[in-house]
């Protein structure tokens, strides 16, 4: 039997030596993919991580740029198929359930179906099926995570993954701040973006946007924070002492007002209700290094525009963001019940700008504020099941924080609040509704609400039985002290 697959495997060989020859990329694909399929279907979860580790990257990993295909979405979807394979094989019943433990994840699908029915409204029909699939891209990818971070043990290594990933992202970032030239030009969304309106450079990093860039900061910065407050050892203190300094940097070197409030936000939600020792003595000291450190950078020629925290510049983009909220409205307005369409906030920019005066760019521009967005596209419905989407993780991590004793499952669920509560904030100011970031976080809140409410019946194969606290009473032992380990 062994003999008689060397002779499609030399074939297959041959096939892939000629494609490359003729097209390298689709030869390559045809090299790399038996052996990508081998490592995944061995260990999905492994491969998640990967995935995790990449996103912050995504930009510089484009193998198609106008199909959009990225070496990160080709992971997914070999991750996805050997998921799904361990399902019928395993007859895993966890798969179905997840659709329908957690109320997240019934509001992510009211989310979906709703977009759906607004294509019915829409008249650029193309614009609206664009927008359907990347929607549905994330929504597959919350349910790959959920299915597959079932311990306490996953997750952390997933916010680990993730966490060390940003901190090269923030290397990048370093360079960018202190040379003042741009590490990766072709990430870059608008050359105008790079600087502020008073000159000062603004740092792109990976993401290609200083705004992109300060949001996936402000959405782990929690996480940084649980991870150097749990860490015990001197040297590890100092290592992530040093990577908190190094996410700060890189948020005031982005010169956007959302990222240091959102920083503030971080700061403030993890020092006031995350469980650590000498509480007051470190709001103290972090509120004072930030303080000297603005300082600082603003005085160096070109880095830090404080003008633009105290209102003295900066304000065009405001009154820009102040025009779509206006134009939404009058589309609103027309339409309250389903809106105008999926998607079609961007075709009828040139006919609701009218509305605006002349605040509003005369080219079409996506809207800012994601609320309004969702109200004009898909009506006060679509609106109302958005809020739902976005509360019910804070009612899943509030009810798990209320009957776990696991002080892991405690501090991890707290991060993921004060994270996913910047990405409440980030929606109404820049266009982040479909950030992948943001959408981990989500998983993230139903893996760990599953997992600290004792509702995942079957652990991994790989990982063994789920950390998993039962609805029962929580156990009046003391609490054992925070791990020492960061992954």
């Amino acid at each position: 039997m062994h003999r008689l697959l060397i002779i499609p495997m030399i074939l297959y060989v041959l096939l892939a030596g000629l494609a490359f020859g003729v097209e390298p990329v689709i030869g390559m694909a045809l090299i790399v993919a038996p052996a990508l399929a081998v490592a995944v279907f061995r260990n999905p979860e492994r491969s998640l991580l990967a995935v995790c580790f990449l996103i912050p990257f995504d930009r510089l990993t484009i193998l198609l740029p106008a199909a959009g295909l990225t070496i990160t979405k080709i992971l997914i979807l070999f991750t996805l198929a050997a998921w799904a394979v361990r399902v019928l094989l395993h007859r895993d019943e966890f798969a179905i359930l997840s659709f329908v433990n957690q109320p997240t994840t019934l509001f992510v699908l009211a989310y979906f179906a709703i977009n759906l029915i607004g294509v019915s409204q829409a008249r650029d029909v193309d614009m609206a099926i664009r927008l359907i699939m990347t929607r549905a891209s994330l929504i597959v990818f919350y349910f790959l995570i959920v299915n597959l971070l079932r311990t306490m043990k996953m997750v952390d290594r997933s916010i680990n993954t993730i966490l060390v990933a940003s901190i090269f992202v923030c290397m990048i970032g370093l360079y960018e701040f202190v040379t003042g030239r741009q590490f990766l030009p072709q990430t870059v969304h608008g050359t105008e973006l790079a600087m502020t309106f008073e000159g000062s450079a603004r740092i792109q990093a990976c993401a290609g946007h200083s705004n992109f860039h300060s949001a996936i900061l402000v959405i782990l910065f929690p996480f940084l924070l649980m991870r150097f407050e749990q860490v015990r050892a001197v040297g590890g203190k100092f290592v992530l002492g040093a990577c908190v300094l190094l996410y700060a940097l890189n948020i005031f070197g982005t010169n956007t007002r959302q990222g240091m409030l959102c920083m503030a936000t971080a700061f403030a939600g993890t020092y006031l209700f995350q469980r650590v020792r000498h509480r007051a003595r470190k709001i103290l000291i972090g509120v004072s290094v930030g303080t000297v450190a603005l300082v600082a950078f603003s005085m160096i020629p070109g880095k830090v525009d404080v003008s633009r925290y105290s209102g003295q510049s900066g304000l065009k983009s405001i009154e820009y963001r102040l025009a779509w909220i206006q134009m939404s409205w009058e589309m609103i307005k027309d339409r309250p019940l389903l809106g105008i369409g999926t998607g079609n906030y961007y075709t009828e920019y040139g006919r609701y700008r009218r509305f605006a005066s002349t605040m509003a760019q005369q080219t079409p521009i996506l809207n800012h504020n994601g609320y309004m967005q969702i109200w004009a596209e898909n009506g006060t419905i679509g609106v109302l099941i958005l809020l739902a989407l976005l509360g019910a993780p804070l009612y899943v991590l509030y009810n798990t924080l209320q009957v776990t004793d696991d002080e892991d499952c405690r501090a991890t669920s707290i991060a993921i609040l004060i994270s996913h509560c910047n990405y409440i904030l980030l929606i109404g100011i820049i266009p982040m509704l479909e950030h992948e970031v943001a959408w981990i976080v989500l998983a993230l809140s139903t893996a760990v609400g599953n997992i600290g409410m004792g509702r995942v019946h079957r652990a991994s194969i790989l990982e063994g039985p789920p950390r998993a606290i039962p609805l029962s009473r929580p156990s009046r032992q003391p609490t054992p002290g925070l791990s020492t380990s960061t992954g």
